[in-house]
């Protein structure tokens, strides 16, 4: 059976979740990346055709972009599309889904609340003049950012007092989404979890398991 292969940007972003995914359960996979130039990708140590137009291009002509964007899997005969769905599938594959039906509603819950944060992101940084994107930017971290921290550190406190993981006694998808929320944090807003302690802790037991933290110190060295 041909090898997953999973098409994203050279950068964390909305791939990374699935990378942390394939690397705890040590699945052989191939991480497609690429650049949004030419010039990008061959500093970026990538070959000259690792560009996004060329990239999308073949993609398009096999009829995978369904919604002309990445990450694209190829898994099981199966083109998959949108990072949450992707994410989802693989972690249902590979036992990172929960044990039942309220588990799985915990994480998806998470998944979306993970969105609510990312789409603040963007309102704050993409469209807003350079001239007042610091400022609008810190603004949101200021006032928004922790609100919506708060939300998911209530929801881990009611597993295990917040001391565990999301959900049941051992790591899922919930808390890989969330370590890979916090990689875009923590490279934006340095600082924002430390008046929130179970979210913190929470990002160093997940980090430290030895599949992960051994990818966290190989991985490319993108911004996010």
């Amino acid at each position: 059976m041909a090898k997953p292969q999973l098409y994203y940007f050279n950068s964390r972003g909305l791939g990374e979740t699935i990378r942390y995914i394939f690397v705890e359960k040590q699945v052989d996979y191939e991480d497609i990346r690429f650049e949004r130039s030419e010039e990008e990708a061959v500093s970026a140590g990538l070959s000259k055709t690792s560009v996004k137009d060329i990239v999308f291009e073949e993609l398009d002509k096999k009829g995978y972009l369904d919604f002309n964007q990445v990450p694209v899997l190829l898994i099981d005969g199966h083109h998959l599309v949108q990072s949450d769905a992707i994410a989802q599938y693989v972690a249902r594959k590979y036992d990172l889904y929960g044990k039942d039906n309220h588990e799985a509603y915990v994480i998806a819950e998470i998944l979306g609340g993970i969105q609510d944060i990312r789409a603040g992101f963007r309102a704050a940084l993409i469209g807003v003049p350079e001239e007042t994107r610091n400022e609008v930017f810190a603004t949101y971290a200021k006032e928004q950012l922790p609100k919506y921290l708060g939300f998911l550190e209530n929801i881990l406190k009611r597993n295990n007092g917040g001391d565990g993981y999301l959900v049941g006694n051992d790591v899922t998808l919930g808390d890989f989404a969330l370590l890979g929320l916090f990689d875009i944090i923590n490279s934006r807003a340095i600082g924002a979890l430390d008046h929130f302690p179970k979210l913190k802790g929470l990002q160093d037991r997940v980090a430290s398991r030895p599949n992960i933290a051994a990818w966290r110190a190989r991985r490319p060295n993108t911004r996010n």
